[in-house]
């Protein structure tokens, strides 16, 4: 790494407090802990790291000597300093939802689900007059109803990318498509790179899978293309995770020339892409969308993830995959050992849901709410100092603390009712402790409340560092 860039992710160093050693050691700490600086990257020699940031050579001397003894830095002869995380940060294990036994009336900020509308209730009973039809079939189907494979089909024809019902496997949710995915491609020891932060379900899905997991930073600025094709070239993963239509958690949206360069990569390094979709119809701009990923990417190679879960309700769980029939065939095999049909009542209202333009007059009707919810929840995080960009879709922000730590903050707000999702639970590596996904699925009045427990709760630790909290245990 040059020194430039390494500059770069430092920030604005010099203005920190205390002698000169001592502002380098906290921007290095926490570029680490931030996850700008991913582990297994080559720092600059103590020379170049002196003449680079205008430093004495014992200064950078004592700096490197500063984060070593922290456990974030591993010098090796004739090699160089390395980022490396302590021992046991990496695998925290666990569920990703904190418990909520001995909360008498929580108000939960930690996932981002929104309730179920009128409307949705409706189709479901409208489609249990549809099961008349079925009474002469067994109710199983593995593949899924061929009416619903096709609607799902015809809405990635919608979206620019022509889709065979054969292309389509109907799963419990986009969870149960990652499962799959995983269980047929992953084995312990393969090298998966994915974004960082990344969907908690998955990162402990792959953890299980005891994958060496890699990860490309995107925790304050966008998609890096380049750095994406040197992680993967560095650490030959074959297989690569992302989610390019309204990040979860950062609501990002990839723009259509970092698709088709991006697709360049995979092609080049023969890697398997999978796109997680789950948030790609929450659009709460009026811009048009990018090609799907997979219109651009290897047809082969390239695995599509969706879900009505996540913008319809999280009560239905109805998902799919998309890729070539062969493999759909191969996963299908494996949803027979778990379970051999998602229930029929959900499919028949799925398709109802997906029928005609219902399905976009539903979406543009949830539309203005989610807006005004989103609006409430980043302007109480920019009121408390945090930053945080404004989600283009999808159902959550993604906050950076200006001081602190998430991990302490969550636990405070456990005191005060309301659970909340700290970074180091989106992080690969088990960092990212001075981030927060804030979530604006609540409906209105319950989330001004979420958001004056956030304030209360942000209070109560104002003006503890990073440094002196990181890393206590994950709730």
């Amino acid at each position: 790494m040059s020194v430039a860039r390494l500059a770069r992710l430092l920030g604005p160093w010099q203005d920190r407090p205390g002698p000169l050693y001592r502002r380098v050691t906290t921007a290095l700490t926490e570029a680490v802990l931030d996850g700008r600086l991913a582990p297994g990257e080559r720092l600059p020699s103590h020379r170049h790291l002196a003449d680079g940031l205008g430093l004495s050579r014992s200064t950078a001397v004592r700096v490197y000597e500063e984060v070593r003894s922290a456990g974030l830095l591993e010098s090796r002869p004739r090699s160089g300093n390395y980022v490396q995380l302590p021992e046991g940060i990496t695998r925290r294990e666990g569920p990703w939802l904190p418990a909520t036994g001995r909360l008498s009336h929580p108000v939960d900020l930690s996932k981002a689900a929104t309730r179920v509308d009128d409307a949705v209730l409706q189709t479901l009973s409208l489609a249990a007059t549809d099961l008349m039809s079925f009474k002469d079939r067994d109710g199983y189907d593995v593949l899924g109803l061929l009416e619903l494979r096709e609607a799902v089909a015809r809405r990635f024809e919608q979206r620019g990318i022509p889709t065979t019902s054969e292309e389509i496997l109907i799963t419990s949710g986009a969870q149960q498509g990652i499962d799959l995915v995983t269980r047929l491609l992953v084995r312990p020891g393969d090298t998966v790179a994915l974004e960082s932060p990344a969907y908690a379900g998955l990162i402990d899905r792959l953890r299980q899978t005891r994958a060496n997991l890699v990860s490309l930073d995107i925790s304050e600025t966008p998609w890096d293309i380049d750095r994406f094709s040197d992680v993967v070239r560095r650490s030959q993963a074959r297989i690569a995770f992302v989610t390019p239509d309204f990040h979860n958690p950062t609501g990002r949206l990839m723009p259509q020339h970092s698709r088709d360069v991006l697709a360049e990569v995979v092609a080049r390094e023969k890697i398997t892409l999978v796109v997680d979709e789950t948030n790609v119809e929450i659009n709460l701009t009026d811009a048009p969308m990018p090609a799907p990923l997979a219109a651009s990417a290897p047809a082969r190679s390239t695995i599509t993830v969706g879900s009505l879960s996540k913008c319809v309700w999280a009560g239905l769980r109805i998902g799919w995959i998309r890729t070539n029939a062969n493999m759909i065939q191969a996963l299908a095999n494996l949803k027979l050992t778990s379970i051999l049909s998602v229930p029929l009542l959900e499919q028949l209202a799925s398709i109802r849901i997906l029928a005609d333009d219902a399905f976009d007059q539903f979406l543009a009707s949830r539309r203005p709410r989610l807006v005004a919810q989103r609006d409430l929840v980043l302007a109480t995080a920019r009121e408390l100092g945090m930053k945080g960009s404004e989600p283009l879709g999808g159902l959550s922000c993604w906050a950076a603390l200006p001081t602190g730590s998430s991990t302490v903050l969550a636990q405070h707000a456990l005191q005060r009712q309301l659970l909340l999702l700290p970074g180091t639970r989106l992080s690969p590596d088990g960092v990212l402790d001075r981030f927060l996904r804030l979530p604006y699925s609540l409906p209105l009045h319950e989330l001004q409340g979420a958001c004056a427990a956030l304030e209360r709760a942000w209070e109560s630790i104002r003006g503890i560092s990073v440094l002196n909290a990181y890393p206590d245990p994950v709730v």
